[in-house]
């Protein structure tokens, strides 16, 4: 049997139908090279700043993972975040079960984790969402 969460179509019903449900995603992404230049080699981000925005403007929850690990260093982001229209609610922490040790969310944006994919398949959730 092939493994069905290979299918991206199957992946945005499973999105889209959580988000029925619930009427909110938990949304956590990743900021250097997700929408930062860490790296400094001149990339934009711009289709993701769109997408986190619009996201951020629905009112998903929205979580920051960063492996930035200063107060100062979470405050410039946060700063960026906000020039962005990005809201972040939780900076390196799950919004339900604080004991667990595995961070929940709906989707993950992230530049080492299929970020093209995750991408497609929460772009398209939204815009059947706008659609509903």
């Amino acid at each position: 049997m092939k493994d069905p969460y290979f299918d991206t179509e199957r992946c945005i019903e499973r999105l889209y139908g959580w988000w029925k449900q619930h009427k909110n995603l938990v949304v956590a992404f990743d900021y250097d090279d997700t929408l930062y230049d860490f790296h400094k080699k001149g990339y934009k981000y711009p289709a993701m700043i769109k997408l986190l925005r619009e996201c951020s403007r629905i009112g998903f929850t929205m979580i920051l993972f960063s492996s930035q690990s200063t107060q100062e260093e979470f405050e410039i982001i946060k700063k960026n975040l906000l020039e962005y229209d990005i809201k972040v609610d939780y900076i390196n922490e799950s919004p339900v079960d604080k004991k667990s040790i595995k961070p929940y969310f709906n989707i993950l944006l992230d530049d080492k984790c299929g970020l093209g994919q995750a991408y497609n398949i929460l772009n398209q959730t939204l815009n059947r969402i706008k659609n509903h």
